[in-house]
């Protein structure tokens, strides 16, 4: 009676799943911004991937500073296969080996090819030869441009003159849009709208001129501002506020100023959504001496080198990044032009839908230019970068000459690079 009534048990053990961990199914745990939008995407391809590889996905979202709690959850233990990091708020991981080399999957999977992915993205992801992250996105920073106001003042739309729209164009229309309302002889309403910004207008005004603010931009060594290409370029963009023609702050929707730079595909969007009083469209950055440089900044995956489940997190990574119909979803989604270049196509048609308006297609073009270039990947920006925006931010306000300005940004930020080398 007793060996019947084990028998039942065992049979019952085994009908009802009860031995466990035999077919326990296996579990990675991804970690994202606090973003609604991100968490839509995340969720759907979660549920997606869980379907095919009949493995649980857990998807965390961030309670706070994205980059800071990576680094508690790493430091604490917590288990986590895939995070979302921005490149430029990487460095810090990077240089620690925080993160698995991704070549060392990419080497054995005919599925990735690295040139189907927008190179400045990638150049930011690489971390003397390791690559710490598979990108997602490639926001590009443009600008955009009140094509009412230019046609009233009898101006050609900047997508007219192709490379003629260069340093003395932006200029020229700058000088015939800005405007003197209470006729007291100064400009009071600038045309353009130009945040100084260590990562966007300073940078790309260098670029431009054939220079650079740092000697590279992942893991830089020294400080450039002050060689003569990038005092070029940022004599010129001072030039402008000197002149009045423009503000570091401003008001685009609202007409005030008729033209705004470095702004990225978000306000596409936020234009339409808001059904602004004019008709607008987006432009290039002016052609410099040399290009027209065109900074591109975006977040990507990374598999923690403490995570116990690599090989499947690398499937799931390919899934989210490597996969047309996820990028596709992702764009729907967020509004995020993608990084993944097999995904162009599809996002040029989805703008000309939405937009009705080919100068958006700018922002799908920049992908695949060799002139745009990533922000700085370095550890300590957040100490960095308010040195080189207050200096920069008295030179255009004539407090000081710009090569002083130059001059004293190097030796402050060679300092803390220099001291940064010996840690």
């Amino acid at each position: 009676m007793r060996r019947t009534h084990l028998g039942i048990l065992i049979v019952f053990m085994l009908v009802f799943g009860l031995v466990l961990p035999v077919y326990a199914t296996e579990k990675i745990v991804v970690l994202i911004e606090n973003n609604p939008q991100l968490l839509q995407f995340h969720k759907e391809m979660a549920e997606e991937f869980s379907e095919l590889w009949d493995v649980e996905v857990e998807i965390m979202t961030a309670s706070g500073a994205y980059e800071e709690q990576v680094g508690v959850l790493l430091a604490g233990g917590v288990e986590l296969d895939i995070t979302q990091l921005w490149a430029e708020g990487g460095a810090p991981y990077f240089e620690w080996d925080a993160f698995v080399d991704l070549n060392t999957f990419i080497e054995d999977d005919p599925d990735v090819q690295i040139e189907n992915f927008a190179p400045a993205r990638i150049e930011a992801f690489t971390w003397h030869g390791k690559l710490f992250g598979l990108p997602m996105n490639a926001n590009a920073f443009l600008g955009y441009y009140n094509r009412d106001a230019l046609e009233y003042a009898g101006l050609e739309p900047p997508e007219a003159l192709g490379d003629k729209w260069n340093w003395a164009a932006l200029k020229e229309y700058t000088r015939w849009l800005s405007a003197d309302t209470d006729g007291d002889g100064i400009i009071d309403r600038p045309a353009l709208w130009m945040p100084l910004n260590p990562q966007r207008s300073i940078a790309a005004f260098a670029e431009q001129a054939g220079g650079r603010i740092f000697d590279r931009y992942v893991d830089p060594t020294m400080a450039t501002l002050s060689d003569a290409k990038s005092l070029q370029g940022l004599e010129f963009l001072v030039s402008l506020y000197a002149q009045r023609v423009a503000s570091s702050g401003g008001n685009f929707s609202s007409g005030h100023n008729p033209m705004l730079l470095f702004e990225g595909p978000f306000a596409m969007a936020n234009l339409a959504d808001a059904n602004v009083s004019f008709d607008w469209g987006v432009m290039d950055l002016p052609m410099g001496p040399v290009h027209d440089g065109t900074v591109m900044l975006g977040i990507g995956y990374q598999i923690p080198a403490s995570s116990k489940n690599q090989a499947l997190a690398w499937e799931f990574l390919k899934y989210l990044a490597n996969n047309v119909n996820s990028i596709n979803r992702m764009v729907e989604i967020t509004g995020r032009t993608p990084a993944f270049i097999p995904a162009l196509p599809d996002y040029q048609d989805l703008l000309l839908d939405r937009f009705r308006d080919r100068t958006v297609l700018n922002f799908a073009s920049k992908i695949v230019s060799v002139h745009t270039f990533p922000g700085p990947v370095v550890s300590n920006l957040g100490g960095i970068n308010p040195i080189i925006g207050r200096l920069m931010q008295q030179a255009a306000d004539g407090e000081i000459p710009v090569d002083t300005a130059v001059l004293e940004i190097d030796r402050r930020v060679n300092a803390i690079l220099q001291e940064m080398s010996k840690d």
